[in-house]
């Protein structure tokens, strides 16, 4: 069970490349592969702050350990650690490469399964985000 948990992980993780890759690619960006580690960066420290404000609504501790005027500074720091830390962690173009082969054999119907996956993750993500901050913010 956990071999193929993490099985379908990584070819989520690679479909959510692929297609970001892909979008930017067509969009003629300028910077296609920094775009999208920008791109995905962003989103996966979206969850990851989602996750600490939930954390910080469950155990009140925390909310004393990080005073407001800071989270600036922890998003700032925080998150542009994270994103250099995606491109040397994530970023190899044969691999990238071996990504596109692997899906662009995909039949209509499997791209349009995929594509509605990866558009419910980047629209759900920061709705559950803002979400969460007014839970947080409505203590009372």
């Amino acid at each position: 069970v956990v071999l193929q948990t993490r099985y379908i992980m990584k070819n989520a993780y690679e479909y959510f490349i692929y297609t970001t890759f892909s979008f930017f690619l067509k969009q003629k960006d300028g910077i296609p592969i920094g775009t999208t580690i920008i791109f995905i960066s962003m989103f996966l420290w979206l969850n990851i702050a989602t996750i600490f404000v939930v954390l910080m609504r469950l155990f009140p501790v925390l909310d004393k350990l990080f005073y407001i005027e800071n989270y600036i500074i922890y998003i700032w720091v925080v998150g542009g650690l994270f994103m250099i830390g995606n491109y040397f962690i994530f970023y190899n173009k044969k691999k990238w490469d071996s990504y596109d082969e692997k899906y662009e054999k995909e039949t209509t119907r499997e791209r349009n399964r995929g594509r509605f996956f990866v558009l419910t993750y980047y629209i759900l993500s920061p709705v559950l985000f803002y979400a969460t901050v007014i839970l947080l913010l409505n203590k009372n």
